[in-house]
């Protein structure tokens, strides 16, 4: 069962990547590997990040010129940036205290994510130079995250986080 909301809480719309699973389906997903636990939906989150979406040119060891594309989330509370795959977005309407709250500024952020691709494209495609970078679009997104709760009688209670979007989930 997902908290409720009560009608005077402070709502706020935001751009969120678009989250596919339900809170009865997250709860479906960890059931089989929580044995002798219920497993029960507390809350759903947004977790911030900051994406940034790239076109760059690099030069390879052999000369040649490639115009590649890429897109990069930077986590807006600890600061790691990583590659993304494409994701669909839309502007929801949240209660305020399920957005988790940003410690790094946006343009921190864009630098994270512009050093980052920098270097994975140093790397990974052999360039002899710094590549050049054209943003074509950067925004702050959330992406969503179902807490869900595994209480047992006899043991010690702990919370799951399942990725809305991806079913992935990890302990807390």
């Amino acid at each position: 069962m997902v908290d409720t909301i009560s009608t005077t809480a402070k709502k706020m719309v935001i751009n969120s990547i678009k989250g596919s699973l339900s809170s009865n389906e997250a709860v479906s997903i960890v059931q089989p590997f929580i044995e002798n636990y219920i497993p029960k939906s507390q809350k759903i989150v947004f977790y911030p990040y900051y994406w940034v979406f790239f076109h760059y040119t690099v030069n390879t060891i052999i000369g040649k010129s490639r115009i590649m594309e890429a897109s990069c989330f930077v986590d807006m509370i600890n600061n790691i940036a990583s590659t993304t795959d494409r994701f669909e977005k839309e502007n929801i309407e949240v209660v305020s205290g399920n957005i988790l709250t940003a410690s790094i500024s946006e343009e921190e952020a864009f630098k994270s994510a512009r050093t980052y691709l920098t270097h994975a494209s140093i790397l990974k495609r052999k360039a002899l130079m710094v590549p050049k970078v054209q943003v074509i679009e950067r925004e702050l997104v959330y992406k969503p995250f179902w807490i869900i709760k595994c209480t047992n009688r006899t043991r010690e209670n702990f919370n799951i986080m399942v990725d809305a979007v991806t079913g992935k989930y990890q302990t807390l």
